[in-house]
């Protein structure tokens, strides 16, 4: 069974708000009936057992930047110093951006991204994260 997703993403200031996945509406209705058909069919064997999941990045990049960030509240100047990083640029595109898209970093003020006093600081996933990377 093959299924297709479609990403639709809201953008604002240039970063993404909300990423939904939605299975094609054609797909929907044969999906639900096959999955139907297949968990009657099969009953499982075993008990499932959950392995426990990392909560650090996969992105080297967005470690680093969760690593630096810690307890603290950093601007991107601030930021730029700790990493030793000179392209302001690069360290939006490659730092920030994927680490604020996937949930592990927030801005202060975030109804008004250039605000004069903006400071980033981590999130819950991103404290747990944090204190994850610190054990290894």
């Amino acid at each position: 069974m093959h299924e297709k997703f479609h990403l639709h993403a809201k953008f604002k200031y240039g970063l993404p708000l909300i990423l939904i996945a939605q299975l094609d509406g054609a797909d929907r209705a044969s999906d639900r009936a096959s999955d139907r058909a297949s968990d009657r069919a099969s009953t499982p064997t075993s008990t499932p057992t959950s392995t426990p999941t990392s909560l650090i990045p996969g992105k080297e990049l967005v470690k680093c930047l969760v690593a630096c960030l810690g307890n603290n509240q950093m601007s991107i100047k601030e930021l730029l110093q700790v990493l030793n990083l000179k392209d302001r640029k690069n360290f939006i595109e490659n730092y920030l951006a994927p680490a604020i898209a996937d949930g592990y970093v927030r801005m202060l003020y975030p109804d008004s991204p250039r605000h004069p006093r903006q400071k980033y600081l981590l999130t819950v996933k991103g404290f747990a994260a944090y204190k994850e990377i610190r054990k290894v």
